[in-house]
């Protein structure tokens, strides 16, 4: 029997999957730790954004080997569709699932599904420039004939360990700034799933670590700002559930910084393959002077040079976060790209940029008119923004001057990323 696709949407269905479909995330061809079932069902269950998305699940006989969470949408007023991958605020990998043996075919019956279904455009977005994905995704267009353009390139901070020849130099600064609060400890949690042997502080069990980046979200700005990721009821189950399903498959990576057994940050990682993935980061305000969050998020990269299994950290906070930009010296290539899903979409697909130019143009024209008829309601702030981050005692540049602080009390948790 040969490859077959077919859609599913509702979350029970998909949730029956879950076995089979962790098994494949774990010899797919580029991982993705926010495809994955523990990832993906508490987002499509908790999150508006994703409710009503659809999955489309590859099987080559019983065997599942495709999983593709997509959106078939319309595009402004054009009189066509696309298919979107799926994507949320907390997340920043959009790669499919695909079994890593037979990559190109999978994606094959992915695209002429979705031609069949009256979708001529697949978009690609925050593709990482030199993944597996993106080159198959290549062969697929050059063997096929389709067009295939980037319409936006970017970069996100990121980490390697091996790329700073093991030397980091903020740690000596970081250890000198812990010698002087002795009472601050690092306990880590590491997946339940694992074996490795922790040597640098006590174990924390998975719902302790929890409960407390949740109190210290909740009290903090990102619980009490329906604007922020995390502000509503819904976004703090999601959070719940899906790092008690990411330590069930081994795959969080989460550590605190703990005062008086008392916890005053919370790191919040997923790992996956090869690479950890920074995704949330709480602390508390009451020690706010002296920049916990921070501090954790430094001995986190220096701890990943301790874990071989570990080649990159990459960060899932929006671009130009100062505390990033201060501490991440890599940056990781993405792109954003269009796939025609048969050749006579090409000329569809190779028109879209200078119709997107187009739209951009004319929205920026309405808003200009918009303000000189309307000019009492809008006002202009200006400011100069700085590379450097300081809060109380502990200050850090991107030339990496000064990491210095003993921990002192300061004003309620704060989360950030």
């Amino acid at each position: 029997m040969g490859l077959t696709v077919r859609v599913e949407s509702a979350v029970e269905r998909l949730a029956e999957l879950a076995p089979a479909w962790q098994a494949l995330a774990h010899q797919a061809l580029e991982p993705n730790p926010f495809y994955e079932p523990w990832f993906l069902l508490p987002a499509m269950r908790n999150l508006d954004a994703l409710r009503g998305a659809s999955v489309l699940v590859v099987e080559d006989g019983r065997r599942l080997v495709g999983i593709c969470p997509v959106r078939i949408e319309r595009v402004g007023f054009a009189p066509f569709r696309r298919a979107r991958m799926l994507g949320h605020p907390s997340e920043v990998r959009h790669a499919p699932l695909l079994d890593g043996q037979n990559a190109r075919a999978i994606l094959a019956v992915i695209v002429d599904f979705l031609s069949t279904a009256r979708a001529p455009i697949l978009e690609l977005e925050e593709q990482r420039a030199d993944g597996a994905f993106g080159a198959v995704v290549e062969g697929l267009a050059a063997e096929r004939g389709l067009s295939l353009v980037c319409w936006e390139r970017g970069e996100r901070r990121a980490f390697a360990p091996e790329a700073n020849g093991g030397e980091f130099p903020q740690l000596e600064r970081v250890t000198n700034a812990l010698a002087k609060s002795p009472e601050v400890q690092l306990p880590e949690l590491w997946p339940s799933a694992n074996s490795y042997e922790v040597s640098l502080g006590p174990r924390l069990d998975a719902a302790e670590a929890i409960h407390g980046f949740l109190t210290m979200a909740r009290s903090g700005w990102i619980g009490k700002s329906a604007t922020k990721f995390g502000g509503s009821a819904a976004e703090r189950t999601f959070i719940s559930e899906t790092v008690l399903g990411g330590v069930r498959a081994g795959r969080v990576w989460a550590q605190s910084l703990v005062l008086d057994e008392r916890p005053i940050a919370t790191s919040l990682n997923f790992v996956a393959g090869d690479t950890s993935y920074c995704w949330k980061i709480a602390y508390d305000e009451n020690f706010a002077k002296s920049s916990p969050g921070a501090l954790l998020a430094l001995l986190t990269l220096a701890r990943a040079q301790q874990r071989p299994e570990i080649a990159r950290l990459e960060t899932c906070v929006e671009p130009d976060h100062p505390m990033v930009e201060g501490l991440w010296s890599g940056r990781q290539l993405v792109e954003n790209r269009w796939l025609a899903t048969s050749r006579l979409s090409n000329p569809l697909v190779e028109l879209m940029p200078i119709g997107r130019t187009a739209a951009r143009a004319a929205l920026r024209m309405g808003a200009r008119i918009h303000r000189e008829l309307f000019p009492n309601r809008y006002w202009l702030a200006s400011g100069a923004g700085s590379r450097r981050v300081s809060s109380g005692a502990l200050a850090f540049e991107t030339d990496d001057r000064d990491v210095t602080a003993p921990v002192t009390p300061a004003s309620g948790p704060r989360a950030v990323g």
